[in-house]
Formats: structure tokens, sequence, C-alpha cells
């Protein structure tokens, strides 16, 4: 079970937007398990002094993103996890990673004024 990440654990999608197409073409990143990928959460909070574990756009891969944050949270990672997502997610996504993130960053989207009352 392997899944393609960069070592700043930024997770890309394939879009076909003009100013990202460089990193969502050519990402520079290199296989993963959940459990390499919770010891490079370890190694970030420890060594390198990071605040959060942000995961970006994670929609096709969080059964992978789930398994390495238990790994990590396992293995005494204590820094908050973000889930920073477009807002398109599978509900079932979301119920998979309940309890597992501190912060949800959703791009929202609204078009008309109005429409923020609707919720």
């Amino acid at each position: 079970m392997r899944f393609l990440s960069s070592i700043r654990l930024f997770i890309l999608t394939h879009k076909l937007i003009a100013k990202n197409w460089n990193i969502a073409h050519k990402p520079d990143g290199f296989p993963l398990t959940p459990k390499e990928m919770a010891d490079w959460m370890i190694k970030l909070q420890d060594l390198g002094g990071c605040h959060n574990i942000n995961f970006v756009t994670p929609e096709h891969v969080v059964p992978q993103v789930a398994l390495a944050i238990i790994e990590a949270r396992e293995m005494g990672l204590r820094v908050p996890i973000v889930y920073n997502t477009g807002g398109y997610d599978a509900l079932e996504a979301i119920d998979l990673m309940d309890g597992l993130v501190d912060i949800y960053l959703v791009d929202f989207k609204v078009r008309q004024p109005h429409s923020q009352f609707r919720c």
C-alpha cells in the first residue's frame, strides 16, 4: 500500500490549473507507505520544529493518510493535523478522518452574497 507524497507531506491531485501545473503534473515526491509517512511526521515534529502537519488536497488517498496519522500518534505525534481541502470530499472520507483531524481548512466558494445564508 504505497502512495505518492512529497517530502513536505503535500498531497497533490492532477489538476489542469495553470498556476500549479508544475507541481500537479511533475511532483517531486516519492512513494511512501503509511508507516513511512508516519516516520516523516515524527521527524518533522521532533527535528524540523513543525507546528502542524498539513495535508493538502488529500481526497484521493484518505485511507492511507488516516492509517499514517494513527501510526504517527502511536509513535508520539503531538502537533495538530490540518486537512486542507477544496471541499469536494465524499462524506465517507470525512467520516474516516473524524477524530484524526484537528483543523479543517475548506476552500469555501460562494458565488452570490446571499448564498452564505442557505446553510
